[in-house]
């Protein structure tokens, strides 16, 4: 097993792994956040506001549902329940969770369901919309939510996220109910919310930030060590809390419990949006904790997770594979996971779009990967942030190259392009062109080499430029090919 930094061998062997298998169960507010993707182009006549002309609309699971959304993504098996309206909004709640394989209970028990609608120009976020306000369950609801914490319970579950944002779905009864079905052993952590944190006593750590923890204290906190240290020893015994994680945003983390406290530093990255960032932190830690890891290290970690997340654009949960590699941690099951279907590549350029990333594609046989191939795609990625390569299949190698040729089968020709850093996608097409691919990804830049100036390039229809680099003389495979059988033709 390798080792990564100062982490615990049992921390090194999640990294290595294909992510933490413990079942973990979030209960709170659940919402459904909406992307409305566009450019601004002018003003309006109107008023002096931008008009923003739609080019997308992306939708995903967020406030308890970004959690859950964050443990599928370090590989844990997730369940949630929460409080929805009987409406298309709660339907695509359920269609998100469902093509997860996150097991959920949604209760129809809401005048509507929580909608957070931000509208998005390039990489700028220019204005939120939020539809929903606090509603008070009925004791039948909060039985069945309780009912259903303790089924969980009794089936295994590892750890716990009571996910409060005020909506109404973490009030007293029920966080008094669940901590009490819940086992000791098991943790229970916390997002809170409001000034009054004794519902919460019980649970293994709370985990506020800055602004909650002023309101809970009473007062403005100074974002200083001293200062959150005092305001949470003081709101910890107060409540008669176990453990605080106070999230400092650029100023780091702070942990504190009856034995002391920890100051984390921030990791210093490019901020580009702070949406869900806490619920990366809770998921992170909630994780860990179940896998064993203790709370100090997992503190750092969730910290990291903090960094990654917050560089995204949107509520996007963290990826087990990405805290991986943001530790060094590339091994086989990560090069695997950059060759995919051609479905799963329409999802993921789908993706780096609503981020604002510049995709650039490029594609060949790559039979035999030579100096050529490898300076092709070095000043393909050059052009952009990500680099898909789209490969022929054996059989559109033959149509093209003769009978002779691959001499390399599939798996093996994408396995070694995997492997390249320069490379973040691979994958392959059956036709002697690529334009049905291009079609359904419209990359926005294609790369292609000197020679194909003059020819006709029908794939060059789907995308935004095409950018031809100069040809390496003397290098390609047909070369190294004739070389090959020359050198065996002689040791005849």
């Amino acid at each position: 097993m390798r080792t990564f930094g100062n982490l615990s061998p049992k921390m090194c062997h999640i990294l290595e792994s294909s992510g933490i298998p413990s079942s973990l169960a979030v209960l709170g507010d659940v919402a459904l956040d909406r992307y409305v993707l566009g450019s601004v182009e002018r003003l309006s006549r109107e008023a002096p506001i931008p008009v923003v002309l739609e080019r997308n609309v992306r939708c995903n699971p967020g406030c308890a549902g970004n959690a859950a959304m964050n443990l599928e993504g370090l590989g844990c098996r997730v369940r949630i329940v929460g409080v929805v309206g009987r409406d298309v909004e709660a339907a695509e709640l359920e269609g998100a969770f469902a093509r997860c394989g996150i097991r959920y209970h949604l209760l129809p028990s809401r005048s509507c369901t929580i909608l957070k609608t931000r509208i998005v120009a390039g990489r700028q976020q220019l204005l939120r919309v939020d539809r929903g306000v606090p509603e008070s369950l009925d004791a039948q609801d909060r039985n069945t939510l309780i009912e259903w914490c303790r089924k969980g319970a009794e089936e295994g579950v590892r750890g716990w996220i009571l996910s409060d944002y005020g909506y109404g779905v973490c009030d007293d009864t029920v966080c008094a109910g669940i901590l009490q079905v819940v086992p000791a052993e098991t943790p229970v952590i916390v997002d809170p919310r409001g000034s009054d944190w004794s519902k919460y006593k019980g649970a293994f750590v709370l985990i506020p930030n800055l602004q909650e923890l002023s309101e809970a204290a009473g007062r403005k906190v100074p974002n200083e060590d001293t200062a959150v240290v005092n305001a949470a020893d003081e709101v910890r015994r107060r409540f008669a809390l176990n453990n605080l994680l106070v999230t400092r945003s650029e100023a780091g983390m702070t942990l504190l419990g009856a034995e002391g406290h920890l100051h984390v530093e921030a990791e210093k990255r490019e901020v580009f949006d702070v949406s869900g960032a806490g619920d990366t932190v809770t998921a992170t830690l909630a994780a860990l904790l179940a896998a064993g890891i203790s709370l100090e290290e997992a503190t750092h970690v969730a910290n990291r997770a903090a960094g990654l997340v917050v560089q995204k654009a949107g509520t996007r949960p963290i990826g087990i594979d990405e805290l991986a590699a943001s530790y060094g941690a590339f091994g086989e099951r990560r090069i695997q996971r950059k060759t995919v279907t051609r479905e799963e590549a329409i999802l993921i350029v789908e993706d780096w779009k609503a981020q604002g990333l510049t995709v650039v594609a490029t594609n060949g046989c790559f039979d035999a990967l030579h100096a050529g191939h490898l300076f092709a795609l070095r000043e393909a990625r050059r052009q952009g942030n990500r680099l898909l390569v789209a490969v022929n299949t054996d059989r559109s190698v033959r149509e093209l190259k003769g009978e002779a040729r691959p001499l390399f089968p599939l798996e093996a020709r994408l396995a070694v392009l995997a492997a390249l850093e320069m490379v973040d996608l691979v994958v392959a097409f059956d036709q002697t062109t690529p334009e049905a691919l291009y079609q359904a990804l419209r990359p926005h830049v294609l790369v292609k080499g000197e020679e194909y100036r003059e020819r006709s390039l029908p794939e060059a229809t789907w995308v935004d430029r095409v950018v031809f680099l100069p040809r390496l003389e003397g290098i390609s495979t047909s070369r190294i090919e004739e070389r090959l059988q020359s050198i065996l033709g002689e040791a005849r």
